[in-house]
């Protein structure tokens, strides 16, 4: 969803009261989420997660206040919603800086993942795993010499 053009923070003040008024179950993730814990990572973007059954009530509360669908993103490019689902490397170092960073509450997260995505608990235990022990970093290649 994109906003009109106004600033970032009242963009998302915006957002987020509609979807509470709405009654939308939401949570706050990547760099935003990171920076009310202290640890920043810059972007100039909003990052919200609502569980699939609300979806479109999420939906409907954002248009309602004024937002439209980014025409650039396809509907079904991110089918998982959940963020610690996510793969891509920004989002692997978030959730290290978290558990590694942070006085996070692991247990508290893995009894709400119990309860509501239970299939995803092996995930994030792997990711605090290798977020505390990470892999040696691969060996530098070697340098190419000029002819």
């Amino acid at each position: 969803m994109t906003g009109k053009k106004t600033s970032l923070v009242a963009t998302a003040r915006r957002a987020l009261r509609a979807l509470n008024r709405a009654d939308v179950p939401f949570a706050v993730i990547g760099a935003t989420a990171l920076g009310v814990r202290g640890l920043a990572r810059f972007t100039a973007d909003l990052d919200v997660v609502v569980a699939r059954e609300d979806a479109f009530a999420a939906l409907t509360a954002l248009d309602d206040a004024g937002f439209a669908a980014d025409p650039t993103i396809e509907p079904d490019a991110e089918p998982e919603a959940m963020y610690v689902m996510r793969n891509q490397p920004r989002h692997l170092g978030d959730l290290a800086r978290i558990v590694l960073e942070t006085t996070v509450d692991l247990a508290l997260v893995e009894r709400y993942l119990a309860e509501v995505h239970p299939e995803m608990l092996g995930v994030l235990k792997d990711r605090v795993e290798a977020a505390r022990h990470p892999a040696p970093a691969p060996p530098r290649p070697p340098r190419r010499r000029r002819s």
